[in-house]
């Protein structure tokens, strides 16, 4: 048997990512200012080995229609 493996890849070069991906989401909080309170995202890699554009979020996508025809 056999399977299909999906790989990250660049979505602007099309490069594939190999190695480990990961990310992290950080709150920054501020008890006098509101203004001060957000969230920010780390991505490793931060950007693509091949054409250096960055990373600034990670897409998951699902198949839209799951039945057989």
């Amino acid at each position: 048997m056999a399977r299909i493996i999906y790989k990250p890849h660049c979505s602007k070069c099309g490069t594939v990512i190999n190695g480990d991906i990961m990310y992290e989401t950080i709150k920054l909080l501020s008890d006098e200012d509101s203004l001060l309170n957000c969230e920010h995202t780390s991505i490793y890699p931060a950007r693509c080995g091949v054409c250096g554009e960055c990373f600034d979020y990670i897409e998951i996508t699902s198949p839209i229609n799951l039945t057989r025809e």
